[in-house]
């Protein structure tokens, strides 16, 4: 038993210095990046055999190596886990950093949990996790972990629009990001602070934050980051040049399959899909929006499936079939309710309202129009922003 107990120990020890190797390479960017995804891919399976080994160990109060498998590969993992997977790693690495009272790890681990759980609609625990991320973080004086925190601290709050709260958070991670060499954090934090712009109306503004991260991650050879640099343009470009909206998005769904980045290529497809549908191209839209649906349900992307069911339903009332349309609305609705998002459940019966509206069905449409005002309601007062 000793013996096997000590080769099982060898063994996770060796696949999270295989993570590390991964998680590494990637953050070197360009070509680096493919290599560091194809050693994750190749070592997949025994370094989750790794991780569950040591998740016993931890529960057995053996061993504290559990808690670096989540940390170590922070930067690849979204990429080839389910949301759902990343947090029972994550709370039991938490678990036992918390046991050996591993203060930065700690931080580290609550800052990374509250990524994951936005991406499951958990938007309270997606707000407190960080929160107590960012007091450990300066309580230990660790400002590498303070400017993190912060950008996962503002995509929170930019997630339940408390717009105020959420640049405030980008604003300091900017000011952090270059006194910590971490030029990835300046670019994500440009990025931010320009989507919230472009969200006020204030395009031109966001176009040169977004050419400014862009011209950062070329720099550091992040080729995620350069995807998302192009969606975003293109998002601005929409708004009046559809055609040359998708060109852009172009870049970013090829970039994303490059890195076979499935949350990336379903965000692509969704805004190659809503350029078309405002070129009139309704049908191709429909194709685009089918394969982010695709790929959003395999991610366990709940809010991303219900927009993708909503502008599916918008298409299809744009080619004439509002019974159709209805069907995809209420599967929208339904993801609405279950994640409690007012937002998208204000968008699904505004859009339910519109179609009952075309069938000349006026009592149904008034019924949704007013329960749509409801929701919006609920929604404007959720997302009154406060100081962080």
């Amino acid at each position: 038993m000793a013996e096997q107990h000590e080769a099982e120990s060898r063994h996770a020890e060796y696949y999270l210095a295989v993570l590390t190797q991964a998680d590494d390479l990637y953050g070197q960017g360009g070509y680096l990046a493919v290599q560091g995804l194809a050693l994750l891919d190749q070592a997949l399976d025994n370094i989750r055999n790794g991780q569950a080994w040591a998740e016993r160990e931890s529960q057995a109060g053996t061993a504290g190596l559990c808690r670096f498998y989540p940390m170590r590969g922070a930067n690849l993992l979204a990429f080839r886990f389910h949301p759902l997977e990343q947090i029972r790693w994550g709370e039991a690495a938490l678990a036992t950093a918390r046991q050996l009272k591993d203060r930065p790890t700690e931080a580290i681990l609550l800052s990374n949990l509250g990524m994951a759980y936005e991406d499951t609609g958990e938007h309270q625990r997606a707000i407190d996790y960080p929160l107590r991320a960012l007091e450990i973080a300066r309580e230990v004086k660790a400002r590498d972990i303070e400017e993190t925190t912060l950008g996962n601290l503002g995509a929170a709050y930019w997630s339940l629009n408390q717009l105020d709260s959420a640049i405030e958070c980008y604003q300091q991670q900017l000011i952090i990001a270059p006194q910590v060499g971490d030029r990835r954090g300046q670019a994500n934090a440009l990025m931010n602070i320009g989507n919230i712009l472009r969200y006020r109306g204030e395009g031109p503004e966001a176009l040169q934050l977004y050419r400014r991260a862009l011209r950062v991650f070329r720099k550091i050879g992040d080729r995620m980051g350069e995807g998302k640099a192009f969606g975003n343009i293109g998002i601005v470009y929409s708004e009046s040049e559809p055609r040359r909206a998708i060109k852009y998005h172009e870049k970013d769904l090829q970039i994303a399959r490059e890195l076979r980045d499935r949350r990336g290529e379903a965000q692509a497809l969704e805004n190659i899909g809503l350029s078309y549908s405002d070129l009139g191209k309704h049908r191709q839209a429909i194709k685009n929006y089918e394969a982010a649906l695709k790929l959003s349900d395999g991610l366990g992307d709940r809010k991303g499936v219900g927009n993708t069911l909503t502008h599916l339903g918008i298409a299809y009332g744009d080619l004439g079939e509002p019974r159709r349309a209805l069907q995809y609305y209420e599967r929208s609705l339904a993801v609405a309710l279950e994640i409690g998002d007012e937002d998208l459940e204000a968008g699904a019966l505004t859009s339910m309202g519109l179609a009952y509206r075309n069938l000349n069905l006026h009592e149904r449409a008034v019924d949704h129009f007013r329960r749509a005002s409801v929701s919006m309601s609920f929604s404007a007062s959720a997302g009154k922003n406060s100081s962080p």
